[in-house]
């Protein structure tokens, strides 16, 4: 027996669950189905909670923060009822530094999405050469980019700031979120607002020094028990829609209209709509089965691998804990880790009092041999590196460790035209929705999957199958 919904959706992570679950919102008459391969909801989101005899470690394996200015993961936080379970990061004088010559220096006062504001403070911060300074401080002199062609963050920086800004603060603060080379990351997909300070105002500092300082000056907030509690909602709030162990091989397309899938234990499901919010892999394997020509521009998309390593020291054994939470190593310094997080800073419900818990990032454009390394040279190099950087002496008494085969996207040069050619090749009914397409982090990953329930809640095709149904 072929079992009949109205909605198929491929994938259970955020973009998934926020698709279904405002799909059902709008609809709740619709059958929908969410069909997740592995044994749990959330992709890469993943948190840990861990008793300890001093009290509650809260362990972060994925995303451990969601962005305030944007606020479309907030609010899909608060339509689920989340408000009292949310919490702002913790206010810090110098929240990041960087990693430069050997040590950590904090940002420079000032700097304010790239652009660095206050020229005394870029001026003596030695982060910088004087001549590398200075010419980052003539980014207001220089003329405006009139082309509407794409141009990459390397290139955008390089013309605006210079070369060493560019490898100093723009590669590993902007780059780096996407764990990509600068030369390769598509301006106007990855940084939008960056192209709209230079086409608005001539300038990206001047455009900084202009817009107006946001009411809430807390950049991030996350929930108390970790981001893993916005999926576990989403998974609990949709309820039996959600089938787990669940991983589709096979996606047909019916002559009659609609699709099927074929699970791997030989279940088959139909659909009037199917909604791809799998990884990339997924999307390769599946969409070309109905759609042949998706091919070129699936394999146009980019991801990285990536992976984290967490550790928990008590305090006393931390001998120069870092003046913020954040650390970030650009490319030039060649240190095995991209980026280090200080939780226990960030967030202090995450750690009992007295204790540091911190994140070491690795992988992609800046740390790609860290990958390679087996679980524990992977240990001991980030004891070494915990060693140099804040004075951890001894053994951290909690380690975890996550890897992603396909841990970050990559926007690269001309990525929304090869979205939008992806979407254009898919027949009716079939869509997809999730980071490798629009928008990484997950705010913009659960606006793409709002808008996209909105466009299947109003489409003809989902009322042809509702009117079926009744």
């Amino acid at each position: 027996m072929t079992e009949q919904r109205d909605v198929i959706v491929v994938g259970g992570g955020v973009a998934g669950l926020t698709v279904a679950w405002r799909l059902a919102q709008r609809r709740p008459e619709a059958s929908i189905v969410v069909l997740e391969g592995t044994d749990r909801t959330g992709g890469r989101i993943r948190t840990e909670r861990l008793a300890h005899a001093e009290g509650e470690f809260v362990i972060e394996l994925g995303a451990d923060s969601l962005l305030a200015s944007k606020p479309w993961a907030k609010q899909l936080c608060l339509d689920l009822g989340m408000e009292a379970e949310l919490c702002s990061v913790q206010p810090a004088e110098n929240p990041t530094a960087l990693w430069r010559n050997g040590r950590p220096v904090d940002l420079p006062r000032g700097l304010t999405v790239l652009a660095p504001t206050d020229e005394e403070a870029l001026l003596a911060s030695p982060l910088l050469s004087r001549q590398g300074a200075l010419r980052a401080l003539q980014e207001p002199n220089i003329p405006a980019r009139q082309s509407d062609e794409d141009e990459t963050l390397g290139s955008f920086a390089r013309r605006r700031f210079g070369q060493e800004y560019l490898d100093v603060v723009a590669e590993p603060l902007l780059a780096g979120i996407y764990n990509a080379d600068p030369d390769e990351l598509s301006l106007r997909a990855a940084f939008p607002h960056l192209l709209a300070l230079e086409r608005a105002h001539g300038s990206v500092i001047e455009g900084a020094r202009s817009t107006p300082a946001p009411a809430d000056r807390t950049p991030f907030f996350a929930p108390l028990g970790g981001v893993q509690c916005l999926t576990d909602r989403l998974r609990d709030a949709l309820g039996s829609v959600v089938r787990t162990r669940s991983r589709v091989e096979l996606l047909e397309r019916l002559p009659q209209g609609g699709y099927r899938v074929t699970l791997t234990t030989g279940e088959q499901l139909r659909a009037s709509a199917v909604v791809m919010a799998a990884p990339l892999s997924t999307a390769r394997a599946l969409l070309p089965q109905v759609a042949p020509e998706t091919r070129q521009w699936l394999q146009r998309l980019k991801v990285a691998a990536s992976g984290a390593i967490v550790l928990a020291w008590p305090d006393r054994q931390i001998d120069r804990p870092l003046s913020g939470y954040g650390l970030v190593m650009p490319k030039r310094e060649g240190q095995p880790f991209n980026a280090v997080t200080v939780m226990s800073r960030k967030y202090p419900s995450r750690a009992p009092e007295g204790w540091s818990l911190m994140r070491f990032f690795f992988g992609g454009y800046r740390s790609p041999q860290t990958l390679q390394l087996d679980d524990h040279a992977l240990l001991q190099t980030a004891k070494r590196f915990a060693e140099r950087a804040v004075g951890a002496t001894g053994d951290p008494e909690i380690v975890r460790i996550a890897r992603w085969t396909e841990g970050s996207p990559i926007y690269r040069l001309g990525h929304l035209d090869t979205v939008a050619a992806l979407e254009g090749c898919l027949p009716p009914g079939l869509f997809v929705t999730g980071a490798p397409f629009r928008g990484p982090g997950i705010p913009d990953v659960t606006r793409s999957a709002t808008e996209l329930a909105h466009r299947i809640a109003a489409s003809p095709i989902l009322a042809a199958a509702l009117e079926r149904d009744s």
